[in-house]
């Protein structure tokens, strides 16, 4: 079954989310009763915002007896217009930025599983004195604040995170990834004050567990990749009188070769957040009912 509705949810312009022009509802295998489906129920939804055509989302979710998987992509979401919904849980302000990521998480027995990759476009952080990130000292979260803001100003945002805990209480580990962005923002401001900053976020990333084995998606980590090459550039360029060991990135191997040229960035962001062809109706997107 295949529903496919345009210009529908417009909503005002103070509302939580941007208005949804498009939306389409795509659900197979759902039967009544329960014993007639030959295999999962499947949900997909796709949709997007506004008149924008390289934004928008995806959702996709799996049911079956023994629990649920929901796979979801989002495309360059307007993360101002969504302030109403973490302005009293994050201790920042974003003035700007767009936000693009995948994620599958799995539930089974009431314990989630999964990972998440995130790209963060054009973000520009703002802090609240009154509340720090991480539980960091204030004047550490103020820098690392400001290492995140320097970093986004030259380059996309790109780190992968895993998801556990309960389905009442998820966890995303973002932290060790999100430290590290900071870090190297501070190292390409070059600024000598920063030197300890710097070096106690390494510790601390290193006592999260490094940055190896952090899951991403495989389109995202040629972004990743493309964004640390740049970044190197820009530290080696603004901070070549800082001590050497603070330019390696904590929890890493060195690199082991060259793999060939890659990519500019901006073929790679293209290429990662193409628009696909929205489902057309068939034989595959069918209802069985009794």
């Amino acid at each position: 079954m295949l529903i496919t509705l345009e210009d529908g949810f417009e909503r005002d312009a103070g509302g939580p989310l941007p208005p949804i022009t498009l939306i389409e509802v795509e659900l197979t295998n759902m039967a009544f009763p329960a014993d007639l489906r030959s295999g999962p129920v499947q949900l997909r939804l796709h949709g997007q915002w506004g008149d924008d055509p390289e934004s928008g989302f995806e959702l996709a979710m799996r049911f079956d007896s023994d629990g649920r998987t929901a796979e979801a992509s989002v495309r360059r979401l307007d993360l101002p217009r969504l302030a109403r919904f973490y302005a009293t849980t994050l201790p920042v302000t974003i003035d700007s930025g767009r936000l693009s990521l995948t994620a599958r998480i799995e539930r089974r027995g009431g314990v989630m599983s999964g990972d998440v990759s995130l790209l963060l476009e054009e973000l520009h952080l703002r802090g609240d004195p009154e509340r720090s990130l991480f539980g960091l000292p204030a004047e550490t979260s103020a820098r690392v604040i400001e290492g995140i803001n320097r970093y986004g100003e030259e380059l996309p945002i790109v780190f992968g995170s895993a998801m556990s805990g309960s389905s009442e209480a998820p966890i995303l580990e973002w932290e060790a990834p999100l430290l590290e962005i900071a870090r190297e923002g501070l190292l390409m401001l070059g600024r000598r004050e920063f030197e300890s900053t710097i070096a106690d976020l390494g510790l601390r990333i290193d006592a999260l567990g490094g940055l190896s084995g952090i899951p991403i998606d495989a389109e995202y980590a040629g972004v990743q990749a493309r964004a640390e090459d740049a970044a190197q550039a820009i530290i080696e360029e603004a901070a070549g009188g800082l001590i050497d060991d603070l330019l390696a990135p904590p929890g890493t191997p060195d690199s082991e070769g060259d793999e060939g040229p890659v990519p500019p960035i901006g073929d790679l962001l293209e290429r990662l957040l193409r628009l696909e062809d929205p489902p057309s109706s068939g034989d595959d997107s069918e209802t069985e009912q009794e």
